[in-house]
């Protein structure tokens, strides 16, 4: 993938904007966000916006990784659909659901990344400057 740069000014765009400006996919453009290789500018979200996007995927969102405020205030303003039975994860359990991936490529579930990434090699190779 090429690497684009701009001019000192801010260039901000939607992410079908981007994509057409990198000659990329919009999914390719979330990668890249993602991947902390294009940053986000502006990522506010209006309550329109959010209460749409609740709407429509709202039974995608894992409840069970929420607090019961916050999943409250989600069921009774947005309609997100709640779940039948009231599950709740641990704290000790939630983080073992984040995968993370090193920059060796190996990619690790829970809080055990960051015991690899002081031991592994490629995480502690330091690009100089330029």
């Amino acid at each position: 993938m090429r690497k684009v740069t701009f001019a000192a000014t801010q260039f901000a765009c939607s992410w079908n904007r981007a994509a057409k400006a990198l000659n990329v996919e919009c999914g390719d453009v979330q990668k890249l966000i993602s991947q902390g290789q294009l940053k986000l500018v502006d990522t506010f979200v209006t309550d329109r916006a959010f209460e749409e996007f609740c709407r429509k995927n709202g039974s995608l969102i894992n409840m069970v990784l929420i607090d019961s405020s916050t999943r409250k205030w989600l069921v009774s303003e947005y309609g997100v659909p709640d779940p039948v039975e009231e599950k709740t994860l641990p704290r000790a359990q939630k983080h073992a659901l984040i995968l993370r991936t090193c920059k060796c490529g190996r990619r690790i579930a829970g809080n055990v990344y960051f015991r690899h990434v002081r031991h592994c090699r490629s995480a502690r190779i330091i690009t100089p400057a330029i």
